[in-house]
């Protein structure tokens, strides 16, 4: 049935419906031809009645011939059946699981092609409530519902069980699974959601998605909350993209990604907790200069049953208490409880601080870490290690390093004399290049300064010595 409502055999009903009309005019015709004598009678006690006066025989003759031609035109009128009429009617009849059997059966080869096909994109009612829903009669009132298996709500259905309202729940508050089943949203030209994806399905506009997607966008590019608020934002987004997107208070992008985060801890517990493997973590300790804070960050690796390797920050916790060893180990404790690893530590990796090196013990016999007697239960940090070795090295250079760092810092700490420095290699024809920060606790900060200092070899000393009078040697660089 084209652009009906099932797909049903129209040939047989077809066929069954001018059975019937024949039985029905045959039944008819043996009527009216046992009654020949009494429709002579009654023609002629009409006529009687509405002329007033008897008919003459002839007159009578006339009249009933005129009678019995009607009757046989009436008789050999070709049978026509509305199609539409057909389908409307005999659609009632059909309950849906029934009507899918039989569209779902053979089908006659006079049958219309079309009949056989699908009706488009759409999908039943059927499928969209054994998809999204379980329906389930309440014996008491007799009543049908439906609980939408993604958020759990219950809708009645009436006694009829009716799916309108599970399919308007679908379309408003689940509208990916609503785009799924073909179904349009009736406000914006349905376009693919994803162009190479191998799910294609309908995008539709969703309030509650575009929050948190500017939520996740903020979070990974590290933007601040007020980025929600930019008018320029909105400005490219309505007209490039989508002109129902609006833009979001920095206070309602603060609650959603604290909502973001709680949901992924808790399904981060559910998972460490059904873990079958092990888990490495690793601690350090941050301080924050400007506020003068410090942070304890804690990091899970481990690898899953497909040998992919993954890490995941459990907690970056302010920690402004006396970094000592009973310290660090009572807020490890507590955060290895809240994700259910206590028992499933392989190894931690600390750096070589006292401190770290003093939790380790009872880190061990907390998370009963016995394998190969804890031997490498404590891993030590191989880039701190590192710079460890390199600060050391860094001694044997003696004072010339001092000499770098101290023309260095004139530069950098006199603007005037900072904007002469780019002038001068500019008149050079030298590419200006600013020197790299410094750092102790990075191993490679050294060499990168050095590596710039090197560049500049020639122009560096004599600009020193003709603007601000500091002598630095070449054989001082060429010994760094």
């Amino acid at each position: 049935m084209e652009g009906g409502r099932y797909s049903v055999d129209l040939g047989n009903l077809q066929r069954n419906r001018r059975n019937e009309i024949g039985r029905k005019k045959s039944r008819k015709g043996k009527e009216l031809a046992g009654s020949s004598s009494q429709s002579r009678d009654d023609f002629e006690t009409g006529y009687q009645r509405r002329d007033g006066d008897a008919m003459s025989e002839e007159q009578l003759q006339q009249e009933l011939a005129r009678h019995n031609n009607r009757f046989l035109q009436q008789q050999q009128m070709p049978t026509t059946i509305d199609e539409e009429e057909l389908e409307d009617e005999d659609a009632e009849e059909l309950e849906p699981e029934t009507a899918e059997e039989e569209g779902a059966g053979s089908h006659d080869a006079d049958a219309p092609a079309s009949s056989q096909t699908a009706t488009g994109n759409k999908k039943s009612k059927s499928e969209l409530m054994k998809n999204n829903f379980d329906k389930w009669k309440d014996p008491q009132t007799g009543y049908w519902h439906a609980t939408c298996k993604w958020c759990n709500n219950n809708y009645s259905l009436g006694t009829s069980g009716g799916y309108g309202s599970a399919a308007r729940h679908l379309k408003a508050k689940h509208p990916v699974e609503y785009a799924k089943l073909g179904g349009g949203t009736g406000k914006q030209t349905q376009i693919s959601r994803f162009a190479n994806s191998q799910h294609f399905g309908n995008f539709s506009y969703n309030d509650a998605q575009n929050l948190t997607g500017m939520a996740n966008l903020i979070c990974e590019e590290n933007l601040p909350y007020l980025f929600s608020e930019s008018l320029a934002l909105r400005d490219y987004a309505q007209g490039s993209l989508n002109p129902q997107f609006r833009n979001y208070s920095r206070k309602t992008v603060k609650k959603e990604i604290i909502r973001l985060y709680n949901a992924e801890k808790v399904r981060l517990q559910i998972f460490f907790a059904n873990f079958d493997g092990r888990v490495t973590i690793c601690s350090d300790i941050w301080e924050d200069d400007f506020h003068h804070l410090y942070y304890l960050g804690l990091t899970a690796h481990y690898i899953d049953e497909d040998w992919n390797m993954h890490k995941r920050v459990l907690a970056f916790r302010e920690f402004n208490d006396r970094h000592t060893a009973e310290h660090i180990y009572i807020l490890i404790e507590r955060i290895l409880i809240e994700y259910n690893l206590i028992d499933k530590v392989f190894a931690i990796g600390f750096d070589n601080a006292t401190n770290n090196t003093a939790a380790i013990p009872r880190l061990r016999e907390l998370c009963g870490a016995n394998s190969l007697m804890g031997r490498f239960f404590h891993q030590r940090c191989a880039c701190h290690v590192i710079n460890l070795c390199v600060q050391d090295g860094l001694k044997a250079l003696g004072d010339s390093m001092e000499v770098i760092k101290g023309g260095i810092r004139r530069i950098w700490g006199n603007g005037q004399l900072r904007l002469k420095w780019q002038s001068y290699l500019t008149e050079r024809g030298v590419r200006y290049v600013a020197f790299p920060k410094d750092l102790s606790i990075r191993w490679n900060s050294t060499y990168k300064l050095l590596k710039v200092v090197l560049r500049y070899k020639e122009h560096f000393p004599a600009f020193l010595k003709e603007h601000d009078n500091y002598i630095i040697n070449a054989a001082e660089i060429d010994t760094c």
